[in-house]
């Protein structure tokens, strides 16, 4: 007869996994959900014992797997998506569960939210260290057991169901699975009056019986029947080993709290070199004040990947880039800082949207080693009203022209950094006085609210039309204001990156 996985839910896995200071979900070979511990509602925000979403809603690179053919990855970095649809970066490990004493079997996903980016960035490598220590080592139920300094017995009156390697040898060769829980202790009816109590009972003193000598030890009771059959949980600590587990505990304790100290101190200086990385970036972006035209740069975190420049090609023609590299943090804002000095260089191309555009996708993409960007770069001729624009898979600009909202279609080819031949080409459109453009990043247009409705789809028309009057950093600024008012929390879930021009 088999154990069912919701009593081992019930008292095994809570007893394991609840202390943890990171979310474990198990679940079966079907990826139905067995359990969760606290710190998994913890992350989501959630009352304990709350309905959970599904595991292919928490985690969104899972349900690109085939469940009939594929187990999770080992070792993934990605997002877990919270109830509010807020994304959570995290590293998920992934450990086979198998208990073949009671026909079970499934997955055991351990995953930690991370502080920023940068802490990301620097415990991947010990992580994935780890992963791999804990696979080669099988870390299934069964071996956590086994690994356990006191013994684990679980059965019933007459014959014991389970036994891990610690109760083996406490009992030692006269230890068989025929015998009943109450053989292996010398006080019997002890016992048994305990049992029947069907409670949960701690620090028991009692004595092993089948040991070739007298052991004196401390017994914890758990009821945990198997299906309608009674049955219990019983664990064995030798009183001499447990003071020495103390001991240990305490020696581990000052360990803790001295690495506690020194990642505090790692993490002030991670702090203060952020800090010094945003002053980098941002000493970047253009420093020129034109009348009409204006900029606004918001990262997610304290460094992003999003980037743009102005400059002036001559007394008649302005240059407007904007791009958006794909990811966040220290390697995608490590690009813009190549980026920038790469545009310095392409000046020459600078007065066709389509050659610089070619020259900069020739130019980056051995250097940007796997990654890409979308960008846009635009030419305004001041004097003809001409506004030419090459597009390498950038979101089209907005036109606000004669109180109308509009997109400004223009022919769009592939991101920077996808092939290193493509070719890119320019659109170019009469711009009249009174319109006005706007560049951004697609940060904007998929910053969503509460109830999954995206800014672009309720306000992005109106508020435009609204503040029509308004000078180009003053809307710019509202619009950001806005945007967070829309989203319902100060810190966005995407780099932004605007720029406004007026033509006059």
């Amino acid at each position: 007869m088999k154990s069912s996985p919701e009593n081992l839910g019930e008292i095994l896995f809570p007893a394991l996994f609840n202390p943890l200071p990171l979310g474990i979900v198990i679940v079966d070979e079907k990826y139905s959900l067995l359990y969760a511990n606290p710190y998994v509602y913890t992350i989501l925000g959630l009352e304990v014992g709350a309905p959970l979403p599904s595991l292919f809603s928490l985690f969104p690179s899972l349900p690109h797997l085939d469940v009939s053919c594929h187990t999770p990855p080992s070792f993934l970095r990605t997002d877990l998506i919270t109830p509010v649809k807020s994304h959570v970066p995290i590293i998920l490990t992934t450990y086979p569960l198998s208990l073949p004493h009671q026909n079970m079997k499934g997955y055991i996903l351990a995953f930690l939210d991370q502080m920023s980016t940068f802490q990301i960035q620097t415990l991947f490598e010990e992580v994935s260290h780890l992963s791999t220590t804990l696979q080669e080592e099988r870390a299934t139920f069964e071996h956590l057991l086994n690994r356990l300094q006191s013994g684990i017995l679980w059965g019933n009156t007459t014959r014991i169901w389970y036994a891990n390697t610690r109760a083996k040898d406490l009992l030692g060769p006269l230890f068989s699975p025929e015998i009943g829980i109450v053989d292996l202790f010398a006080d019997n009816e002890k016992l048994m009056h305990y049992l029947n109590r069907k409670v949960t009972l701690s620090n028991l003193e009692m004595e092993l019986s089948l040991v070739t000598r007298p052991l004196p030890c401390l017994v914890n009771i758990s009821y945990l029947p198997m299906k309608d059959e009674p049955g219990w949980i019983i664990e064995i600590l030798d009183i001499e080993e447990k003071k020495k587990i103390e001991n240990s505990i305490m020696d581990m304790a000052q360990i803790f709290i001295r690495e506690r100290n020194e990642l505090r101190e790692s993490q002030r200086m991670i702090s203060r070199e952020l800090h010094l990385a945003r002053e980098i970036q941002f000493s970047l972006l253009p420093h020129k004040e034109y009348p009409s035209l204006a900029y606004l740069y918001q990262p997610m975190e304290e460094i992003g990947g999003d980037f743009l420049d102005i400059f002036e090609l001559d007394d008649s023609h302005i240059g407007i880039f904007i791009s958006d590299v794909c990811g966040h943090g220290i390697a995608a804002s490590l690009l813009t800082v190549m980026l920038k000095q790469k545009l310095g260089e392409l000046k020459s191309f600078a007065f066709h949207p389509d050659h610089f555009l070619t020259a900069l996708n020739r130019t980056l993409f051995h250097q940007l080693r796997g990654y890409f960007l979308t960008a846009l770069y635009a030419v305004y001729n001041t004097k003809e009203g001409l506004l030419s624009l090459a597009n390498a898979g950038h979101p089209y600009p907005f036109l606000y022209t004669q109180r109308h909202f509009a997109t400004l279609a223009t022919k769009r080819s592939q991101p920077i950094g996808i092939h290193p031949s493509t070719q890119y080409e320019t659109s170019t459109r009469v711009v009249r006085p009174g319109d006005r453009i706007l560049f951004y990043t697609d940060g904007l247009l998929e910053t969503e609210n509460h109830q999954g409705e995206s800014f672009e789809e309720k306000r992005l028309g109106e508020f435009l039309e609204h503040n029509a009057s308004k000078a180009p950093y003053a809307l710019l600024q509202g619009l950001l204001d806005d945007l967070r008012t829309f989203h319902g929390e100060r810190n966005l879930p995407d780099d932004i990156a605007l720029i406004c021009l007026d033509i006059s």
